[in-house]
């Protein structure tokens, strides 16, 4: 399930751009937001309630109190333990709304609704992303295990799609990540270091502190390549203990902190070296040679 909206609304506040480098900024005293678009937030007091300030755009708690009830009830405590995710996509929201109408009135473009131009700016991000039939192949062959019988040519195209949906993905997530230091984000600190104990309490972020090296596997006991994963996993746990801390996180338990992680699709195995930061990042079936390989680059043997 994709929690993060593309709904956008439009933003009447002007924002600020251009942050002060000398302020304390949330990724200094919040290791786990240190990828997330609050990353650059400079702390500062605040009255209480008040969120995030930049320029006239001002989000409360009652604004993300109001945009968890928007979420199935289900994930309710789930969100609530990651107010920092829920602000971040609060902001995502506002800030590419904006993004998407400057864009607009450069290019001199109309739109019927906010939904038509959310989806021709991310297109326009994305650009002209293509996915060659090597690429196709690679994939197939890696995840031939969990295709069953099915030839190349019976998936080729669902393959290719996937891809290009991939690909298209990560570009906008990285222009994401790129707007919190474009922007002065003002954020309330005394509720951002409360925010930031709940935030990191989950076995991946715990890991990548612990100072040694971490391989994280997202998936599901009903997905059938996350079922050829466990006992590769249970091998690499075994034979790198001590040296590697091997976790595993059931998506569908877990599904706020798998969307903080950007997973779309399981399973996925990710690498973060000692200092906690990703190195390595594979989607779908991966065998044990492969895996041992790819420690071996980050320095685990």
């Amino acid at each position: 399930m994709r929690i993060l909206l593309i709904a956008v609304v439009s933003i009447t506040a002007a924002l600020v751009l251009v942050s002060c480098a000398c302020a304390e900024e949330l990724k200094q005293v919040c290791f786990a937001a240190a990828d997330s678009l609050l990353a650059d937030a400079e702390l500062v007091s605040m009255p209480p309630g008040e969120i995030v300030k930049s320029g006239d755009m001002k989000i409360t708690q009652k604004d993300l109190d109001a945009q968890i009830r928007t979420m199935p009830q289900d994930l309710w405590p789930q969100l609530k333990r990651n107010l920092l995710f829920v602000l971040e996509n609060k902001l995502v929201q506002e800030i590419m709304g904006w993004e998407a109408e400057a864009w607009a009135r450069k290019n001199e473009k109309s739109f019927s609704d906010e939904q038509s131009l959310f989806k021709a700016y991310c297109e326009s991000l994305a650009g002209s992303v293509s996915v060659s039939d090597d690429e196709a192949r690679a994939f197939f062959e890696q995840n031939k295990a969990a295709l069953g019988d099915a030839s190349f040519e019976q998936v080729k195209g669902q393959i290719r799609q996937y891809l290009l949906d991939r690909k298209s993905n990560q570009i906008i997530a990285a222009r994401i990540r790129g707007l919190g230091s474009r922007y002065q984000l003002l954020l309330n600190r005394e509720w951002a270091l409360k925010q930031c104990q709940a935030f990191s309490d989950n076995p991946v972020d715990k890991s990548r502190a612990s100072g040694k090296p971490t391989l994280v596997e997202f998936g599901a006991d009903s997905c059938e390549p996350c079922r050829l994963m466990a006992p590769i996993l249970n091998e690499i746990k075994q034979q790198y203990s001590g040296r590697l801390n091997v976790v595993f996180v059931d998506v569908r338990q877990e599904q706020v902190l798998a969307e903080r992680h950007g997973i779309v699709s399981i399973p996925v195995q990710v690498l973060y070296d000692k200092g906690g930061q990703e190195f390595f990042r594979h989607v779908g079936f991966l065998p044990k040679e492969q895996l041992t390989a790819r420690l071996a680059a980050m320095g685990v043997k």
